[in-house]
């Protein structure tokens, strides 16, 4: 269990710098003035309503976020020589980077935790009637989002030996994913013919936008919870989008420690 400890370093750490409390303040202003303010600014008759507003921010702030909580978690201890006395102690490198996405993960889920309840306080004070399980879903997806990024980042950052690197990648794999990649998409579906390989049908392209983290695990809510508006056939797979969260929950991070593993120190 050595990685438990390094897991435990990192969250008192957070809490010493007070990193989890300036988390926690930004997610409580951030998801209650959000729910306030969509309420009072928009038509929002239901909490169903409020939700989907709610949906398009919190998917903005928590990847960006996780990642900048963690995208110098590894890159720095190398960068700054820290990595050769942690790994001088019983610990190994795997140890390293779970420790470091487990510790991260419990600071982001408790911020985000009490940010998504705040923004429940309001909504139950202020609706009449509240689908419980829909804000349920809401709440654990919402969950599940920092946590899939937070060990996104802790992988990222295992990449790099230095901070500047790490944050290079990090701002180019967000970059990639929620800019570069729907617009690739946009360009093969209306470049290529009917009869080509390439060719992206209104299906293959449905699947294919949900490849992202944040746009898999938004529409796996959807298709749990249909408190938003999507296609039906998507709306069916929700277990394989939860399974693409999952790849990228394991595969970045996998990826990161393989690297950190093979690098000379």
């Amino acid at each position: 269990m050595s990685w438990a400890a390094i897991a435990r370093k990192d969250f008192s750490d957070a809490v010493r710098s007070k990193a989890l409390w300036a988390l926690t303040a930004l997610f409580v202003v951030f998801m209650l003035g959000a729910a306030a303010g969509y309420g009072y600014f928009f038509d929002t008759t239901t909490a169903v309503d409020l939700l989907d507003l709610l949906s398009g921010p919190v998917n903005f702030l928590i990847p960006i976020t996780a990642l900048l909580a963690t995208i110098h978690s590894i890159s720095g201890e190398l960068e700054s020589g820290t990595s050769k006395l942690l790994l001088s102690l019983p610990h190994t490198r795997r140890d390293v980077v779970i420790g470091k996405i487990v510790g991260r993960s419990a600071v982001m889920l408790i911020a985000v935790f009490i940010g998504v309840m705040s923004a429940g306080a309001y909504v139950f004070a202020v609706y009449t009637t509240v689908d419980a399980i829909n804000y349920l879903g809401f709440a654990v997806f919402a969950l599940l989002l920092a946590l899939v990024y937070t060990s996104i980042g802790v992988g990222l950052s295992a990449l790099a030996r230095s901070t500047s690197r790490s944050t290079i990648i990090a701002a180019g794999f967000y970059t990639l994913l929620s800019f570069v990649w729907p617009l690739i998409l946009s360009v093969v579906a209306y470049t290529t013919s009917e009869d080509s390989i390439l060719n992206l049908t209104p299906g293959r392209r449905q699947f294919l936008n949900q490849i992202p983290p944040t746009d898999a695990i938004t529409t796996a809510r959807a298709g749990f919870t249909s408190t938003m508006n999507t296609p039906a056939a998507l709306a069916t797979s929700k277990w394989v989008l939860l399974v693409i969260a999952i790849a990228w929950l394991l595969g970045v991070p996998a990826i990161g420690y393989w690297r950190f593993n093979t690098r000379d120190l």
